[in-house]
């Protein structure tokens, strides 16, 4: 089980094995095999009319007011009662941050709200999560190597791909690498601490 996070917590229920199944595991490890549910602080497992499942690769809780969950194998939103809000039509979703959610769809990444409505559509190689405002993300570029760079909640890229690596802001400032020097840029893309060994 995990943290309770607004009044719920993420648990996974193990299937119960077969007698050849325990013998097996007795003498080797196993994978656990189950379902994660969500429960409330009652032990009442939250659900709706229709099966869910949260997200095992993102790993998360009721962060904002929706989290991530897969229905036959597709990613979707479901609130804090276990109520689908936004249907499963995604490749991948994650947790909501600063009110926008990233999603795969096509193999690439974009931003939803809440309601589902698309705010900025999938167009990146790989994205993070809004932090401060801005988003990391990476592109490819003509030789097909990945660049990172920052867009707004607008999608405007703010600070030009240019990075090997770049990082979340944090306290107005952004770690990048540069092959394997590292530095820190502020917001709108100068270099505080130009990258270094």
């Amino acid at each position: 089980a995990e943290k309770f996070v607004e009044g719920h917590a993420r648990v996974f229920f193990e299937t119960p094995k077969s007698w050849w199944k325990k013998w097996i595991c007795s003498w080797i490890t196993c994978v656990p095999e189950g379902q994660w549910r969500y429960i409330d602080e009652a032990g009442n497992i939250v659900a709706a009319s229709h099966d869910v499942k949260p997200s095992s690769q993102t790993r998360t809780n009721f962060s904002e007011t929706l989290t991530p969950v897969v229905i036959n194998g597709k990613y979707g939103y479901v609130g804090k009662n276990g109520e689908l809000i936004v249907q499963p039509q995604f490749e991948m979703a994650w947790e909501f941050s600063e009110g926008l959610a990233r999603v795969r769809v096509g193999g690439k990444c974009g931003y939803i709200e809440e309601t589902g409505t698309v705010l900025i559509p999938p167009q990146f190689e790989l994205c993070s999560n809004f932090s401060e405002g801005l988003a990391a993300i990476m592109v490819f570029d003509e030789k097909r190597r990945y660049q990172g760079g920052d867009i707004d909640r607008n999608g405007r890229v703010v600070i030009k791909p240019q990075f090997d690596r770049n990082f979340d802001f944090y306290e107005g400032l952004a770690q990048v690498r540069i092959g394997r020097k590292v530095g820190y840029i502020d917001k709108t893309g100068k270099y505080v601490w130009k990258p270094t060994r």
